[in-house]
């Protein structure tokens, strides 16, 4: 009974983690009050900021800050949940006393609910005059928590450690048992009692290796996620993050006292399974699966993450007991018939959590990646598709190895777990690929273009205007409100001072067209601020210049595009490879896709046909 009221425990423990809502991972800015980059008459009563999911309200932050740094707010930000006009989104609002003109610069930092990352973003905006977008408080603000390798080692050891975990109890329940019932019935083990002490002494090193993986990752979160957010470790707690580190360190230590067990089969394999899919279950729960409202995020990642803990694992605990083999019986082919014997089972198995892992990771890349855009100008995007082609290269190892490996093993004197190393080594740097991904926003977390980065690089050109010559730049030279700024000098070199400066910008293939009139700032230099360049396609900006005394302005012209990535280049500008690559993806995208589904869907089943066992492959594969 005891036994049943542990289960029953676990189960009740895991239900509760499912049924906790979920959230979109990684929050973006949606759109804020005053915009990004905009120009007020008066100064704002508030600054408001609107999130596309949810965020921790005992954790939202926001403070407005002068050209000076000094800060200016109430200092009383709220969290409003469902804010309106957004109702559905976190809002963050903050009251400003009387502001004189100048530029400021608005900073938020939040805590995700759903994957505990600490996001944050700042924008700058102007009362009276443009802003400064390239504020040295706006550059520094430090405030989104940036990757770096320790983070990314620690969550490898996670996943890791659960991966091999959970392929271990795969292993010895599906692969290792009936192997080694069936080498008992053929005979095949003459030294018996010397290959389960030589396969036990193999597996307590294992045991060690995992529990110390699974240990430096749970600990290691904790202090990753407390150095991210800022606060201190006991204040997660409060946060849902904290709640399921809680119940992972659970199964963690559980898994770490009944470790050797597990492994060398002294206790029940259920339990395994069990433990195992814990593990899973919490990194689904705080990682981009839980992206999507609902539970269908969580249970695709959970078949995803344990069809690769099967393979990853599996992999793992075959070379270990094809090595306890080599190492403790006599060569003759009686050894190699049973290493081919769990070298078939084995492959039956990889095929079926190749096709599990192939499915699931396509539905999951769709949600996190749903255009090719996504996939080709996103980090997240990009880091995928390296994922994936080592992905690629690991699968036609496994299977290289898989078809020729019984046929390798059948003989005396073979090196039985050599052959294993190479994709072992692949099938780790996609785990490491995997942990690199979680700290990057999917392609799905973009934000409003009106809140593009502040960080993105200014737009120079120059124009001759009759005998003037006019020096601008656009920053951020994005599809979103900008900055225009220009320097006016005469034929001498001279600055033009108290002119009427005027910025046209007509859209080629439509009616879109805007005229702003810059302010002078100093010395022949005018600045404004809008949403000048408002869509993709061909532009063309028109420079008016009217002085007084002069009877006719001088005018001037430059050819613009705002291209696929919603950047703004002068025309003619050589694009990027990733956007020459967007244009044939958008004409061609799909047929490629298609081919490649049905390619690798053939490929699968040709090779998990060939992984049966003799008796029950086609005769048209012999």
């Amino acid at each position: 009974m005891g036994r049943w009221r542990r289960l029953a425990g676990l189960l009740a423990l895991l239900v509760a983690l499912l049924a906790t809502r979920v959230a979109w991972a990684h929050p973006s800015l949606v759109r804020s009050e005053p915009a990004a980059n905009s120009t007020l008459e008066r100064a704002p009563a508030q600054v408001a900021v609107w999130l596309d999911e949810a965020i921790e309200p005992d954790y939202a932050h926001l403070s407005v800050y002068d050209a000076q740094g000094e800060r200016v707010d109430r200092l009383d930000a709220q969290y409003v949940p469902g804010f309106q006009p957004y109702a559905g989104v976190a809002g963050i609002v903050v009251s400003l006393p009387p502001l004189p003109d100048g530029s400021y610069v608005a900073v938020w930092r939040v805590i995700a609910v759903g994957d505990g990352h600490a996001v944050g973003g700042a924008f700058a905006f102007g009362v009276g005059v443009p802003p400064d977008t390239r504020s040295p408080l706006l550059a520094g603000a430090g405030v989104g928590a940036e990757p770096d390798l320790t983070t990314q080692l620690i969550r490898f050891l996670t996943l890791a450690g659960q991966a091999v975990f959970l392929g271990a109890a795969a292993f010895r329940s599906l692969v290792f048992q009936p192997g080694l019932a069936a080498a008992g019935r053929a005979g095949w083990l003459a030294r018996r009692e010397a290959f389960l002490v030589e396969h036990r002494r193999w597996l307590t090193i294992s045991a060690d290796i995992i529990v110390g993986a699974l240990v430096t990752g749970l600990l290691g979160a904790l202090y990753v996620q407390a150095r991210a957010t800022q606060v201190y470790f006991w204040e997660l707690f409060d946060t849902r993050w904290g709640i399921i580190w809680a119940a992972r360190a659970v199964v963690v230590l559980a898994a770490a006292f009944l470790m050797e067990g597990l492994l060398d089969g002294r206790r029940p394999g259920w339990l395994g399974w069990l433990l195992g899919f814990g593990l899973v279950l919490t990194t689904a729960l705080t990682s981009h699966s839980s992206a999507r409202p609902g539970l269908a995020g969580p249970i695709v990642d959970v078949v995803h993450q344990t069809a690769a803990g099967v393979w990853v694992g599996g992999l793992v605990m075959l070379a270990l007991a094809l090595a306890a083999v080599h190492r403790s019986q006599p060569a003759g082919p009686a050894r190699g018939s049973l290493s081919s014997e769990w070298v078939a089972r084995f492959s039956g198995l990889a095929a079926a959590s190749v096709g599990a892992l192939l499915a699931t990771g396509l539905v999951l890349a769709m949600q996190q990646v749903p255009d090719w855009d996504g996939l080709l100008l996103t980090a997240y995007g990009q880091a995928l598709l390296i994922k994936l082609g080592v992905v690629g290269a690991a699968l036609l190892l496994a299977g290289y190895n898989a078809l020729g490996a019984r046929r390798r093993l059948v003989g005396a004197g073979i090196r039985p777990a050599g052959w294993v190393a190479g994709e072992a080594a692949l099938l780790a740097g996609v785990i490491f690929a995997a942990a690199a991904l979680v700290d990057l926003p999917p392609a799905t977390a973009l934000g409003a273009f009106e809140n593009a980065a502040s960080d993105a690089a200014p737009l120079p050109y120059e124009v001759q205007a009759g005998e003037l010559r006019v020096a601008g730049e656009i920053i951020p030279a994005r599809q979103a409100n900008n900055v225009f700024a220009v320097t006016v000098t005469d034929a001498n070199g001279e600055p033009v001072r108290q002119a009427v400066v005027e910025l046209r910008f007509q859209a080629r293939a439509s009616a879109l067209d805007r005229t702003y009139t810059l302010a002078e700032t100093g010395a022949g230099e005018y600045i404004t601020s809008g949403p000048g360049l408002s869509r993709q396609g061909a532009w063309q900006l028109l420079v008016s210049v009217a002085r007084a005394g002069v009877p006719v302005a001088d005018y001037g012209a430059v050819d613009l595009e705002v291209g696929l990535d919603n950047t703004a280049r002068l025309a003619g500008t050589p694009l990027p490879g990733a956007l020459r690559a967007l244009a044939w993806f958008n004409q061609y995208g799909r047929l490629v896709l298609g081919s490649l589904i049905l390619v690798a869907t053939a490929g699968w089943s040709w090779f998990a046909a060939r992984a049966l066992p003799d008796r029950l492959r086609p005769g048209w594969l012999e």
